[in-house]
This record gives C-alpha cells, sequence and structure tokens, in this order.
C-alpha cells in the first residue's frame, strides 16, 4: 500500500466527525465502535501470525460500516457516504459488502472478512457469539425469512471458523 492510500483512511477521530456529520445516531456509533474494538483485536492476532492485514484500514472501515443504518439498504447507501466525503474506495467497499459477504470473498482472510465477522460478533455494543446474534432471528422469524436468515447465519459460521482456524495455527 502506497502513502497515498495510507493517508486516505481517516483516524478515529476523522471517522467520528463523520458518523456526526451523516447524523448517525448515537447508539449505532456505539455499535461501530464496539465493531471496531473487536475487529483491531482480531485484526492484529492475524498479524501475529502473518497475515498481511492493513489495521488503520480495518479500524476506520469498521468505525464507518454502520454510517447509515438507518437508512435502506444502508450498506451502499453508508459506501456512497464514505466515497462522497472523499475517503479511500477500500474503505466503502468493506462498508458496502459488510451486510453480504459475497461467496468469493468468504474464503481467504483479508480485510473485508475481519470487519464482516465483527460485525456479526457484536449485537449493538456488546460482544456476542455468533449463536447468541442469529438464534433469535431465526426463532421468531416465518419463512422465507427463516431461510434467509440462516444462510447468513451458515456464512458467518464458515467465516468464523475459517478465522478461527488461523488464530489456531
Amino acid at each position: 500500500m502506497g502513502e497515498r492510500d495510507k493517508a486516505l483512511y481517516p483516524d478515529e477521530q476523522a471517522c467520528l466527525a463523520l458518523l456526526h456529520a451523516f447524523g448517525t445516531p448515537v447508539h449505532v456509533i456505539a455499535h461501530c465502535q464496539a465493531v471496531a474494538r473487536v475487529a483491531e483485536r482480531m485484526g492484529a492476532a492475524l498479524v501475529e501470525r502473518g497475515y498481511p492485514l492493513d489495521l488503520a484500514l480495518i479500524r476506520a472501515a469498521a468505525l464507518l460500516h454502520d454510517i447509515a443504518r438507518t437508512e435502506r439498504d444502508h450498506e451502499v447507501a453508508g459506501a456512497e457516504y464514505v466515497k462522497e466525503a472523499g475517503w479511500s474506495p477500500r474503505i466503502a467497499e468493506i462498508v458496502r459488502m459488510h451486510m453480504n459477504l459475497p461467496e468469493e470473498q468468504a474464503h481467504g482472510i483479508n480485510e473485508t472478512v475481519v470487519v464482516y465477522l465483527a460485525d456479526k460478533l457484536v449485537e449493538e455494543d456488546r460482544e456476542v457469539s455468533l449463536e447468541q446474534r442469529y438464534a433469535p432471528r431465526i426463532a421468531r422469524a416465518e419463512e422465507p425469512l427463516r431461510g434467509f436468515i440462516m444462510q447468513k447465519y451458515e456464512r458467518a459460521q464458515r467465516v468464523y471458523q475459517m478465522v478461527s482456524a488461523a488464530l489456531s495455527h
């Protein structure tokens, strides 16, 4: 990564300012901060095991991933906000994929996977297991929504297992 890219990653203060500027609710900002803590911890552990991850990118993307959570298709709207703010397209891409990680992204460890998984391991502003996060949604959903939620849960489980295996070596 070149210095130009690194300069396009906002620090925490700039991310918080952007969240406030776009009117992101306080409870959503708390969620973003919790996701950033989990993502940074996971990313740092993976870096220690030799994965070439950019922790500044992970932090910025995790802090901004739900910038547009109150909007329809918030992941798409959030990616557009990040682009409009002039930040790196890499951040915008991670924001865009944090809800529905494409299958081709789910087979290798990268910054997108770390932010995606960290988001799934945080319910509002507290860390939870995947089962704690998904089980209530599955239990109260009716078909066909239940099947869709199950697919998301299964994808999150596969990603979790991949990251766990990488961290256990």
